[in-house]
């Protein structure tokens, strides 16, 4: 009986170890200047085109999830300018433009595990804050591009350099010389989230414009061009394995109840 007991405890650790075994972890990528949509083939995108221009005080349905709204935001929706407009096409900001300091969320039908989204005059002001069933995961903050974009050079994974100059100005236009624009992709690992909240810090001294939200569940391949803006490693954990762990928590059952009819 003994020996019978001790295994169960073998088998108990094991499961818990497979369960916990990979951290939760967040990669922050820049596309290669210029890029102005998600790199990842089969992701669901919403353009925010057709959409009438103006301010939305009530939830805005998208093709990719619900942006809803506290009583006081308000979500601008305008046409392509020096700002923001990702191909010379509409896009959406909160701040300036909409006049509230108020953040959005984006409640989405199902969970993911990466955001993209086109980033325009971009400042250090803006945020996204993942969650997953209610659970905040983590926030990133675009201070971490402006400062990576600080310097002259940045040095992408395939060892390729880029002139930061080329991640400034309207791509478009030609406009906006002093800000930055870049596509930026977020990809969670060993974690997922079903909710997005971007926010411009409260702030409706700036803005925070934004066009070309995609969303994807998979393995997502990093393109060696990419840049790497930055690793959160303080990720708060919800408690679902990963698909490869949860295999490992099957074939631990399986060896639990092997052993208790041993028993």
């Amino acid at each position: 009986m003994y020996k019978v007991v001790r295994q169960l405890t073998v088998a108990a650790v094991f499961l818990m170890t497979a369960m916990f075994a990979s951290a939760a972890s967040i990669g922050v990528y820049l596309s290669q200047p210029g890029v102005q949509s998600t790199f990842v083939d089969s992701a669901l995108t919403e353009t925010f085109d057709g959409l009438a221009t103006g301010n939305y005080s009530s939830p805005l349905v998208s093709a990719i999830g619900t942006y809803q709204l506290s009583p006081s935001a308000q979500l601008h929706v305008g046409n392509a300018d020096q700002y923001g407009g990702a191909h010379g096409t509409q896009y959406i900001s909160l701040g300036a433009q909409s006049g509230t300091g108020d953040p959005v969320t984006l409640a989405l039908g199902q969970h993911y595990n990466y955001f993209g989204f086109w980033w325009s005059a971009g400042d250090p002001l803006n945020g996204i804050t993942f969650y997953h069933e209610g659970i905040e995961l983590a926030r990133f903050s675009t201070a971490d591009i402006t400062n990576l974009l600080s310097g002259s050079t940045v040095t992408a994974i395939d060892g390729s350099v880029y002139d930061t100059a080329q991640y400034k100005g309207n791509p478009n236009t030609g406009q906006n010389s002093h800000e930055n624009y870049a596509y930026v992709n977020i990809i969670l690992n060993g974690a997922s989230f079903n909710s997005v909240k971007m926010d411009n810090s409260g702030s409706t001294g700036s803005g925070f414009e934004t066009d070309n939200h995609s969303v994807y569940l998979g393995n997502v391949k990093v393109p060696g061009a990419s840049v790497l803006v930055t690793e959160i490693n303080q990720v708060a954990d919800h408690n679902v394995p990963e698909p490869a762990t949860a295999g490992f928590l099957t074939a631990g059952l399986v060896f639990l109840l092997v052993w208790r009819r041993k028993a």
